[in-house]
């Protein structure tokens, strides 16, 4: 999976996969209020990807917010409160999930919690 399209120009995109991941997991959880876990593992998949390369990793960190506004856009999720509050709980996962994902120097990713 390309993490961010155009990773090395400076008008760096997060990539369709990347949104359409993200949205579907959204999707997931908007009705009932649940789908965190799908969420969770949506994010960690980002994260993980962009911990092959230093470069990306940061420009991920960096674009989150945007390829968050533009899956919950895709998803359709009505602004206002709730959104507010879904958008704010999936930052703060990304966080979660970004710092515990650390690069090896082999370049692989690894998940330091297990």
């Amino acid at each position: 999976m390309a993490i961010l399209d155009g990773a090395n120009s400076q008008e760096t995109m997060p990539s369709s996969a990347e949104r359409d991941l993200l949205a579907n997991a959204l999707k997931s959880g908007w009705a009932d209020g649940d789908g965190e876990s799908r969420q969770r593992r949506a994010i960690r998949e980002i994260c993980i990807a962009a911990a092959r390369d230093p470069e990306t990793r940061e420009q991920l960190l960096i674009t989150f917010r945007r390829l968050l506004v533009d899956a919950a856009d895709g998803a359709q999720l009505p602004h206002g409160r709730k959104r507010n509050v879904v958008l704010g709980r999936l930052a703060a996962i990304f966080v979660e999930e970004f710092y515990s994902v650390r690069l090896r120097r082999d370049g692989t990713s690894n998940d330091h919690r297990n």
